[in-house]
């Protein structure tokens, strides 16, 4: 059996015993590295399995070794090290070298609770590359390439059931480094065990008393009885009760149409959201890079001030430090967001270039997918430390939030991350490629076809772009055309396509195109069903019904950065202020938000007003089904005005 068969049959085998007979075949060619997470010796590992074991030339029997520790490293055939724990609380770990790189392998049973209790890992120059899940943990490495040929782990643990386990998500998170964006695990300070000898009396309290913030902090009566005697030590971390009582509610979040949970807009004294996300202090104007949290309650900062959360510490200790002061920090974190599905979601949504860096938390019980790196904190809670008190209960306070920034703040140097993966031109934002994608559906690569084919027709070094929905065509409406023009060479108006308008879109366009005939360099075109559509934005087509609503539009304006803009070369989008409709007014924040990240500069223009008050297309409805045509002939075009007149003429008969 060849190298390529035995890796390809590897990779491939779901059966414990049938791995183990392919694992003889590769011995003597690669090097492989075995830990057991929790316990390899369970009701599955039979004495055969233990037989097979040990014709790999391992020594030790573990059919009667539950729950102990056990590490082996088997090179061409050769045992190297072979280690078994006969406590089942004392951990084994060992580091050396292979080839250039440090390795690192670690295994513990499941009655080990100090520090970062059971698992199984094998650290390559500081990135896990182990699965660590329950059972006998195997990494296969080819020494002569430099390479991992296959990690998985098999759960011994049940009589019948003996699974292959990889990591899920690893392939997902990779995927995302392939495009530039560099992407760490990260676990958080561990909370003690009532193991651990060495806890403050705080922490003692906590494990006896086995208290949680959550089962007090609806009763305002506990909470102001515990502020006023100062029961808690954390409590002084507060200027006021008011203060207090507030970081340990959550703001409201909703989910939105691509599954993503976004935060509702809340303001108050210590706790703010805003578009979706929880306010960073002491973000930069100016930046080249973004850093961006993705996780739960720890990540979010639940019972701290928006002045000490994570996010914020690291944000001001990168200001002070010349090599951080390039770095712009996003809190993407929410509040039960407890699931590997739930933060896929929200790191599929985020809005990254190359060079940005996204800590993603591990929710999987200490083990990183293969090839991210690592940023552990868990041991960091161990005393003695210099934070003093770090916890609230399982949640960390402001002095536990310092020392997650702080060792985040240590990751990246250590790391080389303010130098690592610095694309040539940082002002260049990732497009999707321009070949047709799998994941793509039809109607959409068709439509982005066309914009490239417009384009290649136009070659104009200047695009810039509006989208209006024109219901009707205003005097406002040529007025920001006209306003826009004076900023680019060439600009594209994307009339709305969907049909939810008074107006019909066969109409809407063809008023457009008459309305701005005399102006050049002006292109008219649809929108599709991926501009401020059903698809995208749905709330649009209900604005009436949602005026005091917090409304979420990155999913319409990233589809627009990162898919529409590339294909026409759009390096500005141009808006009307609005200051009557919430819900555009939104989307116009969100776009001056979110463009600039893709190198698309947002311009708002000013509304045209007449006798002081803006010309809306609200208004012009209102005028027209009153048969008020007269007052309409100063807001719009006469184009507009004979349609509106033949439009009642027929709705009347």
């Amino acid at each position: 059996m060849g190298k390529e068969d035995i890796e390809k049959s590897l990779v491939k085998e779901r059966d414990f015993l049938s791995y183990l007979r392919l694992l003889k075949k590769a011995s003597p060619k690669y090097i492989i590295i075995i830990a057991v997470c929790d316990t390899g010796a369970a009701d599955y590992f039979t004495p055969e399995c233990a037989d097979m074991m040990m014709d790999l030339g391992l020594k030790i029997n573990m059919v009667e070794r539950y729950r102990q520790p056990y590490i082996a490293i088997i090179e061409n055939g050769n045992i190297l090290v072979e280690k078994v724990s006969e406590n089942t609380e004392v951990p084994l770990y060992i580091e050396g070298s292979l080839n250039d790189h440090t390795i690192q392998v670690y295994s513990a049973g499941f009655n080990y609770q100090h520090g970062i209790g059971c698992g199984a890992m094998v650290l390559i120059d500081g990135a896990d590359y182990l699965v660590g899940s329950r059972g006998f943990n195997f990494l296969v490495f080819d020494k002569k390439q430099d390479r991992i040929v296959d990690s998985c782990a098999f759960d011994t643990f049940n009589m019948g059931i003996c699974k292959r386990n990889e990591n899920p998500i690893s392939e997902a998170l990779l995927s995302f480094s392939k495009k530039g964006i560099q992407i760490c695990f990260i676990s958080f300070p561990r909370f003690p065990s009532k193991y651990n000898l060495d806890v403050s009396p705080y922490e003692r309290f906590i494990i006896e008393k086995n208290f949680e913030m959550d089962d007090i902090r609806d009763s305002k009566i506990i909470m102001k009885e515990v502020w006023d005697n100062q029961q808690l030590p954390f409590a002084s971390d507060y200027e006021n009760f008011e203060d207090f009582y507030e970081v340990f509610h959550t703001p409201t979040s909703s989910i939105g149409l691509d599954g993503n949970r976004r935060y509702l807009d809340y303001a108050s004294r210590t706790v703010n959201t805003r578009n979706g996300i929880r306010v960073t202090l002491h973000q930069p104007k100016d930046f080249r890079r973004a850093i961006f949290f993705v996780g739960n309650c720890r990540f979010y900062g639940w019972g701290a001030t928006d002045a000490c959360t994570p996010a914020s510490l690291l944000q001001k200790q990168l200001n002070l430090h010349p090599i951080g002061k390039d770095f712009i920090v996003y809190n993407y974190a929410q509040v039960g967001n407890d699931t590997y599905t739930d933060l896929l979601c929200t790191l599929r949504n985020l809005p990254l270039q190359q060079g940005d860096i996204v800590f993603f938390q591990d929710r999987g019980g200490g083990t990183a997918p293969w090839g991210i790196p690592y940023c552990d904190l868990r041991l960091k809670s161990v005393r003695p430390h210099n934070y003093g008190e770090i916890f609230i209960d399982s949640h960390t306070s402001h002095n536990g939030n310092r020392m997650i920034a702080d060792g985040i703040f240590d990751f990246l140097k250590k790391n080389d991350f303010f130098q690592k993966n610095l694309p040539a031109d940082l002002g260049t934002p990732i497009h999707v490629k321009q070949s047709k994608n799998e994941d793509e559906d039809e109607p959409f690569h068709d439509y982005k076809e066309k914009l490239r084919t417009f384009y290649r027709k136009k070659l104009c070094p200047k695009i810039g772009s509006v989208v209006m929905n024109c219901n009707p065509f205003t005097n406002g409406h040529r007025y920001l055309v006209e306003q826009a023009l004076e900023h680019c060479d060439h600009l594209i108006v994307f009339v709305v396509e969907e049909d939810k308008s008074v107006f019909p879109f066969a109409d809407r366009i063809a008023l457009v195109r008459k309305s701005i005939a005399d102006l050049k360099n002006v292109s008219v075109i649809p929108s599709g069903q991926f501009i401020i559509s059903t698809r995208t934005f749905q709330e649009y087509f209900n604005k009436e019904f949602l005026q005091e609503q917090v409304i979420d539009t990155t999913l319409d304006v990233t589809m627009f950065a990162k898919e529409i803009a590339p294909c026409l070369n759009i390096s500005m989008r141009f808006a009307g202020e609005e200051p009557l409709d919430n819900v555009t007014r939104q989307y116009n924040e969100n776009m001056a938000r979110l463009l600039p990240k893709y190198g698309i500069k947002f311009v708002e223009i000013p509304r045209l007003k007449f006798k002081g008050a803006p010309i809306s297309a609200s208004e012009v409805r209102r005028l027209a089904e009153a048969r008020e045509f007269e007052k309409l002939k100063n807001l719009v075009p006469l184009q507009t005005l004979y349609y509106l007149r033949n439009f009642q003429n027929k709705s009347s008969t």
